[in-house]
């Protein structure tokens, strides 16, 4: 999926973006953590993860750990089990 296509259907909510504590100990969250895990259930969530090296990223649907840069809520909710990648 395309970047402006993603943004248009799901509806990313700026400046409502976290990054768990567990990476970056400096980072402030903007929600709770159980608002958090709330939110990962309802398929909100997406995750920025560096691919290739490093030498390039895109969102993933869902709550990732490995490469994670940040993560992403969304107005929009994704379908459970749905693996969408922007690019």
């Amino acid at each position: 999926m395309q970047y402006e296509d993603w943004i248009d259907k799901y509806k990313p909510l700026e400046d409502e973006w976290c990054r768990p504590k567990d990476m970056d100990p400096n980072c402030q969250d903007t929600i709770s953590f159980d608002e958090f895990k709330k939110l990962v259930k309802e398929c909100k969530v997406w995750t920025l993860v560096s691919v290739d090296n490093g030498n390039d990223t895109v969102v993933l649907s869902g709550y990732r750990r490995v490469n994670r840069l940040e993560h992403y809520i969304c107005e929009i909710a994704y379908k459970p089990n749905e693996d969408i990648e922007v690019q």
